[in-house]
């Protein structure tokens, strides 16, 4: 998630940095998530909002079906082990259509937050 994109939804996020998360695999189809992938990682922020804005973010229309999910991250910054909550669909709810703009709008905000070029290119490309 981006926090100025937050910012722009009236929301208060607080950057805490970034984060890798091993152990899970960004599925790109009709929408975005995270899934459990041994050997895998993904690359994202670690962002603090308080419990009423998450709640309305998570309400809203189209995310509504994420479901939170505790996992255990690793500060790129210092390697500080942190958990941290992460919304991810149910399997059933992701679709089977890659939505490449996303996928290239995700994409082009790793590449401007710093993460690696090649975790970039990698989401940019539907799975096989």
């Amino acid at each position: 998630m981006d926090a100025g994109l937050l910012r722009e939804m009236k929301l208060s996020p607080i950057e805490l940095g970034q984060a890798v998360l091993h152990g899970y695999q960004l599925r790109i189809g009709n929408k975005a998530t995270l899934i459990a992938s041994p050997g895998a990682k993904s690359y994202g922020m670690l962002i603090e909002l308080d419990d009423g804005e998450l709640s309305d973010l998570y309400s809203g229309p189209g995310v509504s079906d994420y479901r939170p999910e505790t996992v255990e991250t690793k500060r790129v910054d210092d390697g500080t082990v942190q958990s941290a909550l992460c919304y991810n669909l149910p399997d059933d709810k992701l679709g089977t259509e890659f939505n490449s703009e996303y996928a290239k709008n995700l994409s082009s905000l790793l590449i401007r937050l710093g993460f690696p070029p090649s975790y970039a290119s990698e989401i940019n490309q539907p799975d096989v």
